[in-house]
Order: structure tokens, then C-alpha cells, then sequence
């Protein structure tokens, strides 16, 4: 049987590239260590600390995380007071992530931080992104009253790093939708593929920024889901009456048509009916034309996201693109992340598109868009107004900054531009 190495370096210590403890000979133990949050299994109850070691053994047994550590995986674990950080990294030590999580945990509620840092943040779970949102809005990172008409809070906290993440990438989005929505003043039309259980119509709506008309396409099973909710919950299903000028309002369920919202039942990689449902929803090829996806091409194939960029810079004459994904896969953090996705029958089939922010910008300059620009994640957080940046941070605790950036620079948002040189669509930036 395969064998892990664990190092617990005493609290004094650092464990940044350079630190000796990092080359120290390991301890050795029979068995490969399973972390595993479904099933819980931690180290075998043979595991011995080495000889003279300080640290808390039993807040290292403790842990559980939502990964199974590969062969050959070195875990290193450092101790500062009454907090824990684990460094998970392959020989020769490449740190991978430092996750912090209070000591003393009992198996039965391990720390979300590890959980997601390697599942749910990396999209592993798409039924859970919505999720992460829901948490985020209940602790006041942002003002959403639809969502929770939508998506169930969970009970489980999620990470501090989680919920920033995700404000980022709320924020970002929506700075570049509201700057196209300003060069156009409006008069344009809105393609969100992909959409889920997005709430940017009503938010937007309440901001009085609504574009001439809106549309969310994502599979039919989904769609059934949100228009379900839609149907039965007046708060969400208001609106979009008041917005409709006609007698009855069309909606079964796979479609909803009225006359400023569209929601359709489609498949982004069948084109020729994807193109068919928006036109009869009365999409309109001749006006300025936004399209958002996000965490949506990565699980294409290269071939298939290609096909779907081509076909939105040949259908509409001035056109932006905003794309928010995955970055810097290349790296050791990245192909964790990758490992861990397929270890659960989940492929990121389109990730050799995620190299870098020149992989992402030449894509869509190749598929038909004339600019490209791309930032990290890290980037746009670090551009947030002090105010902002204060507020949020006020509202959690989080003591490893570290871990923020490597999950930041992790993910990225992208935008492109075909056309509209009159409005100054190729001057926006983040």
C-alpha cells in the first residue's frame, strides 16, 4: 500500500518556499490518507507524531476536507497559537494552498475552508454555486432580495475566502454589464447563457438600468426549476407583469416570453436551435448585443466554446462579451483543482483554454471578437473603492490573506468587443 508523508512543523516556524522545515525528512505512515468531508474518514488510528514534536496531533486528525490526496502528496501542517494551516504540495515542495482552520474540530463539523477551496469554489458543484451566493447575500456582502425567492440558505457557514470571492466576482460582472448599459443608454439587448438562478433582471430592474430586453438561456431542466419558482412566487413574478403590456403572459415549461424578460430552455452547443428559440423570443440581431457567461465555456469543449464565440461575433453587428472562468491552470493549484474534478467523474473539458490571461483574450480575438482584455480576480478585488473594500471586510474575520490570493488568481473576467466604435464599447475597462 501506497504510503503519505506528514510533517507537523512546531509554531515557531514559517512555511513560506524558503523554510527549512519544509526539507526536513518527513515521518512516514502506512495507508493512504483519504480526506473525505462525505464519508468523513480521517487518519488511521496508527498515525504517531515524530519524536519531539509540538504540535496539536489531534487537531491534524481532526481535519477533513473535501479531497482525496494523491500519491506521492506531502501534507505539511503548521501551528500558530489556537489556528491550523495546512499546506497540501507535491515532492519537490510547491506550496499549493495554505487553509486555515480553528483547532479542536470534531470530525462531524470540519471546516468548510478546505471543502471548497478544492470543490465547490473550482465549480466542482454548479448546483451549488447559487448556493455560495445565497450565503454571501444573507451576511450582507451584497443587497439581493430575489435571491432567496430562488436558492435554499444553507445551514453550513461557508469560508470567508468563498464569499469574497464570490462579492468579487458579483462586482465585476456588474460594473462591466453597467457600463455597457451606460454607452448604450440602455437601448440594447442582454444574452445571459448559461444564467441559472441569476437575479441580475430584477436587480437591475430595481436600478432602473433594464435594457430593451433581457434574455437567460440554460438547459431545460434548469429552466423548469427557475420558471417554477417564477410562477409561484409573487415577488419575482410581479415584475415582469408590470414590464408586459400584453393580456396573458407566455410561460410553460421550458419558455418564458414577455416583453423586457425571456428565460428559454436550450443547449448552448446546438446553435442552429439555440438561435431559433431567442429569434422567436423576438432577439434583435440589429441592436447592441451583451453576452455573459460565467463558469460556462470551460466545461465546453475548445472546439464547442469556439463555435458558440464565432457564432456570437457573426450575429450581431456591435456586440460585447463578458466571460468570468478559471485561470492559470497550469500551475500545481490548477491541476489540483483539475485532479480533484475528475476524481468525481466531473471534467473541465475546455480548460486548456484557461492557461493564462493571454490564452483567454487570444481566444475570443481568434473567434471573431476585434478586442480583448483580461484581468484576475485578485486584480479586480484589489480595485475595489476603500469604502467598499472596508465594508465587506468588516463583516468576516479572515486571517490568511495568502490563501484569498491563490483562489483569486485562480479565476479570471474577461471581455471583448466586435463593432460599436461610435458608442465607445472598446473603451471600457475595468
Amino acid at each position: 500500500m501506497s504510503s503519505l508523508w506528514i510533517r507537523l512543523v512546531p509554531p515557531a516556524s514559517g512555511y513560506g518556499h524558503n523554510s527549512p522545515n519544509l526539507t526536513q525528512e518527513p515521518v512516514s505512515f502506512p495507508g493512504l490518507v483519504r480526506f473525505c468531508y462525505f464519508s468523513c474518514r480521517l487518519f488511521p488510528p496508527s498515525f504517531q507524531s515524530p519524536p519531539g514534536d509540538s504540535s496539536d496531533v489531534n487537531g491534524v486528525r481532526r481535519l477533513s476536507a473535501g479531497l482525496n490526496v494523491a500519491r506521492s502528496t506531502q501534507c505539511l501542517a503548521h501551528g500558530r497559537g489556537r489556528r491550523l494551516v495546512v499546506i497540501i504540495s507535491t515532492v519537490p515542495v510547491v506550496i499549493v494552498s495554505a487553509v486555515t482552520i480553528s483547532m479542536g474540530l470534531c470530525s462531524q463539523s470540519c471546516g468548510p475552508t478546505v471543502r471548497t477551496l478544492l470543490s465547490g469554489h473550482s465549480g466542482l458543484m454548479l448546483k451549488n454555486s447559487m448556493g455560495f451566493r445565497r450565503f454571501a447575500v444573507s451576511i450582507g456582502y451584497w443587497h439581493d432580495p430575489y435571491i432567496q425567492h430562488l436558492v435554499r440558505l444553507s445551514k453550513e457557514r461557508k469560508a470567508p475566502e468563498i464569499n469574497r470571492g464570490y462579492f468579487a466576482r458579483v462586482h465585476g460582472v456588474s460594473q462591466l454589464i453597467k457600463a455597457f448599459l451606460q454607452k448604450t443608454e440602455c437601448h440594447c439587448q442582454i444574452l445571459n447563457l448559461g444564467a441559472g438562478m441569476d437575479t441580475i433582471f430584477w436587480r437591475l430592474k430595481d436600478e432602473d438600468l433594464l435594457p430593451s430586453k433581457y434574455f437567460e438561456v440554460d438547459f431545460p431542466m434548469i429552466v423548469t426549476r427557475k420558471l417554477h419558482s417564477i410562477k409561484h412566487k409573487p415577488f419575482l413574478l410581479q415584475p415582469i407583469i408590470e414590464l408586459h403590456s400584453e393580456d396573458t403572459l407566455q410561460i410553460d415549461g421550458h419558455l418564458l416570453d414577455s416583453k423586457r424578460y425571456a428565460i428559454i430552455g436550450a443547449d448552448l452547443r446546438d446553435l442552429p436551435e439555440l438561435e431559433e428559440k431567442l429569434k422567436k423570443c423576438n432577439m434583435n440581431p440589429q441592436l447592441p448585443t451583451l453576452l455573459i457567461t460565467e463558469c460556462v465555456l470551460v466545461y465546453m469543449t475548445p472546439e464547442q466554446s469556439a463555435n458558440l464565440l464565432k457564432w456570437a461575433a457573426n450575429s450581431f453587428e456591435t456586440a460585447m462579451f463578458i466571460n468570468y472562468e478559471q485561470v492559470n491552470m497550469d500551475d500545481r493549484f490548477g491541476q489540483i483543482m483539475i485532479e480533484n474534478l475528475r476524481r468525481r467523474q466531473c471534467d473541465l473539458a475546455g480548460v486548456e483554454t484557461c492557461k493564462s490571461l493571454e490564452s483567454q483574450k487570444e481566444r475570443l480575438l481568434s473567434n471573431g471578437w476585434e478586442t480583448a482584455s483580461a484581468v484576475n480576480m485578485m486584480e479586480v478585488y484589489s480595485r475595489l473603492p476603500q469604502a467598499e473594500a472596508s465594508r465587506i471586510e468588516s463583516l468576516e474575520f479572515l486571517d490568511e490573506m495568502e490563501l484569498l490570493e491563490q483562489l483569486m488568481k485562480h479565476y479570471c473576467l474577461c471581455w471583448a468587443s466586435k463593432g460599436g466604435s461610435e458608442l465607445g464599447l472598446k473603451e471600457i475597462t475595468y
